[in-house]
């Protein structure tokens, strides 16, 4: 038995809305899962392991050291989502170690809008920079939060920084 012309175009219309609803959330979906699938949240040094998470759209970190310690946790003052600055695309957090500091780290916040960059910014999309960060010092299985800063593109998940800036958030002057 043929179907009557109406019903074949009504079926069909269907099926089209019904497929672009689904390729709408799923781009939706994809869109979300690529806003920061390429930040670095996860640090393993030895025993000690640092995440970085989302609490009430702040990034907070945790850390746990050995397997008969709780976690450790504290809210950074920088919207999530977040990760620690690497220099490279190579998923290895930068890291410096100071005597009498201990192991810093930084953590950069959101991406900042394409157009924010500038051609001759010295940083470029490809950077994943941020305007926001903070360092992290993590001694004898202590956590040390320096003061967020602000600073337009200054805080880059796939670029880095030179020793120096470490040295800055090691032993800051203010």
């Amino acid at each position: 038995m043929a179907t009557p012309p109406d019903q074949a175009s009504s079926r069909v219309k269907g099926i089209s809305i019904l497929a672009i609803v689904f390729c709408f959330i799923s781009a939706c979906q994809a869109a979300n899962h690529t806003e920061h699938t390429d930040f670095l949240t996860l640090v393993k040094i030895n025993e000690l392991k640092l995440e970085i998470y989302d609490q009430q759209g702040q990034c907070a970190i945790r850390m746990n050291n050995a397997p008969n310690n709780a976690p450790t946790s504290e809210l950074l003052d920088i919207p999530y989502p977040c990760g620690f600055v690497r220099a490279s695309k190579v998923p290895i957090a930068q890291t410096y170690h100071y005597q009498g500091v201990g192991q810093v780290f930084v953590v950069a916040g959101p991406l900042a809008d394409k157009k924010d960059y500038r051609e001759n910014a010295g940083v470029n999309f490809k950077h994943m920079c941020s305007n926001q960060g903070q360092a992290i010092i993590i001694r004898d299985s202590k956590l040390t939060l320096r003061k967020s800063q602000n600073i337009p593109l200054g805080f880059c998940h796939q670029l880095g920084f030179d020793e120096k800036d470490y040295y800055g958030f090691a032993y800051p002057v203010d």
